[in-house]
């Protein structure tokens, strides 16, 4: 797990990988955009109505993760490495492999369904994902987490995720 912005790898699935890990980040960037005016900035309304989006999205996560993990597990009680560049040329490791590969790239599609939605991807693990917005002219996230069903919290960008505070109109 992790606390935290930037580029975060997730082991289960760079397990799974037949190319590098760090082709697998959650962080799309958009905070550090150096005009904020280009950024779109969201409305509570507008974060909770992709609310179920953003729920099937990370079911689909999950269950992508289970089955890089599942197939990764397979390679490895053979002995064989899962993003390995051996020379196995048994049909049993070619399938597994260029499985997983498919499932990574599926997940790496399913995260970029968060970045075009305009979300900010914190951490895949926790399932938090910001939107940007201002705030009496003060640059902030709205945070919403797996599980919410609406927004609850806001952030100033950059700042961990435990520092979060409680937006006046969920009290």
């Amino acid at each position: 797990m992790r606390s935290g912005r930037g580029t975060h790898h997730d082991p289960r699935v760079c397990r799974g990988l037949t190319t590098g890990p760090e082709d697998l980040t959650e962080h799309s960037g958009q905070e550090d955009s150096p005009n904020m005016s280009e950024t779109k900035h969201f409305s509570e309304t507008e974060v909770n109505g992709l609310i179920p989006q953003l729920e099937a999205i990370f079911s689909r996560l999950d269950t992508l993760q289970s089955e890089i993990s599942a197939r990764a597990n397979e390679l490895e009680r053979v002995g064989v490495q899962p993003g390995g560049k051996d020379d196995d040329p048994s049909e049993f490791v070619d399938e597994r492999r260029k499985y997983n590969h498919e499932r990574v790239q599926e997940y790496h599609k399913e995260i970029e369904k968060i970045a075009n939605l305009g979300g900010i991807l914190d951490d895949v693990d926790l399932k938090i994902v910001d939107f940007p917005t201002m705030n009496q002219g003060t640059r902030i996230h709205l945070i919403w987490q797996s599980g919410q069903e609406k927004i609850e919290y806001f952030r100033l960008p950059g700042e961990d995720f435990h520092k979060r505070q409680r937006l006046s109109s969920s009290q």
